[in-house]
């Protein structure tokens, strides 16, 4: 194993065994609280982070394949299929989040039937994209000498397949920017015309995490799709990276960061030190001053 393969298997070992079971702990808190369930936007979220950690077998097996040097039971390639699959479904999931952001700041009314069943649709596609990619018409491989994954378009589907999955990747990212774009102007306007939001502190945080999932689900589609890749390794190590980064490694990130209880925990433990600081303090001047009284008698 060469120096750029073994850099390829450290970063899926990461990746696949390291960050995922932690993303896994924070999918399965909002599965598991009632007060998270009992709202839209974090049950969709905590889909996302289902659709999202099924990417997490590929990345592992990948690293598997490239220890042994061969594919037990062809492992690698059925999931990093899925992990293809899984990268056309999670952008029009994310406009649903889009959605609901809009719906709940800007007091929209209209039947939560629309969300479920987009929901439905879209799961139903990523099935479809995933089936096809086992029929004799399309494939995505993963080379052995390569840190990604990548079509085979020397079968007759395969160019109609991600050419019709950056399509609906581009539609959800205009739709959700576009989402996003009116919270901002509604936001703006509510703030100039009643000068208070209606529980912002409660929306913040989640309209925070989508906007950020939104600016980087479009930085990594358009980088894989827009922008030509050279076939050299560390050229295709910054698209793996980025995927997986987006996939697996950022979510968790982001919910640390926003989560307030997360912040009230930093707030207490900030105060804590400070107090222990105090108290060490105060200590060492009577420490300092009895010292001094002793040397003075």
């Amino acid at each position: 194993m060469d120096k750029n393969q073994a850099i390829s298997v450290v970063f899926n070992i990461c990746f696949g065994f390291l960050f995922a079971p932690i993303y896994g702990r924070f999918v399965y808190i909002l599965l598991s609280r009632q007060h998270y369930r009992n709202h839209e936007c974090y049950r969709i979220v905590a889909l996302i982070g289902i659709v999202q950690l099924l990417c997490a077998p590929g990345v592992a097996f990948v690293a598997l394949e490239k220890c042994l040097g061969y594919d037990p039971w062809s492992l690698c390639g059925v999931t990093m299929k899925l992990y293809a699959g899984v990268s056309k479904v999670e952008p029009p999931l994310s406009f649903v989040l889009a959605l609901n952001r809009l719906k709940v700041m800007c007091g929209l009314r209209y039947s939560a039937g629309i969300h479920k069943t987009l929901i439905v649709l879209i799961l139903l596609y990523g099935f479809v994209f995933f089936g096809f990619l086992f029929t004799p018409f399309a494939d995505y491989t993963f080379p052995p000498n390569s840190p990604m994954g990548k079509y085979n378009f020397s079968l007759p589907l395969t160019q109609v397949l991600t050419q019709t999955g950056f399509v609906v990747n581009i539609i959800s990212l205009i739709a959700s920017f576009f989402c996003y774009l009116t919270v901002c102007v509604y936001l703006l306007w509510a703030q100039w015309k009643i000068g208070k939001i209606k529980n912002w502190k409660a929306e913040r945080s989640i309209l925070t995490y989508a906007v950020v999932r939104f600016l980087c689900d479009m930085f990594v589609i358009i980088a894989y799709n827009c922008i030509p890749i050279r076939e050299e390794f560390w050229d295709e190590m910054f698209i793996a990276a980025s995927y997986s980064t987006n996939m697996l490694l950022l979510p968790p990130v982001l919910y640390l960061a926003i989560n307030e209880w997360v912040e009230r925990m930093r707030i207490r433990l900030r105060c804590g030190f400070r107090s222990i600081r105090s108290e060490f303090l105060a200590c060492g001047t009577a420490g300092i001053g009895r010292i001094s009284g002793g040397e003075g008698t």
